[in-house]
């Protein structure tokens, strides 16, 4: 866990499931293109590190792709040419939510841009 950083519980079979849910009612509603740039929204929390989420994402090969808002209400993480299939995005929704839980992030949802 990084400094400042409280230990958050976290359900990430949940998580899945809800990927799941939403991935499924956009492919009924939307025909989905095969790969996109996925954005991945988190949440600060009660002694959220800034420098050390955006450290530890690069550590974990998520270099240059952490933006936060000029406010600092949130972060995302951008991650080019994501299939978007659940396991596609799951690998990365997993990986970078662990890294934010450690930090003082809670996931706020995803995206993705095709263009």
């Amino acid at each position: 866990m990084k400094s400042g950083a409280q230990a958050m519980e976290h359900d990430f079979e949940e998580q899945r499931r809800t990927t799941e849910a939403v991935l499924e009612d956009l492919a009924d509603r939307h025909d989905l293109p095969a790969r996109a740039t996925l954005d991945l929204q988190f949440l600060p929390v009660a002694g959220a590190d800034w420098a050390g989420v955006v450290a530890a994402l690069a550590d974990a090969g998520y270099a240059g792709q952490a933006v936060a808002d000029e406010e600092g209400d949130w972060f995302e993480v951008a991650v080019a040419d994501v299939p978007l299939t659940l396991d596609g995005i799951w690998k990365h929704e997993r990986a970078t939510t662990e890294v934010a839980l450690s930090c003082g992030f809670r996931p706020d949802g995803w995206g993705f841009f095709v263009g």
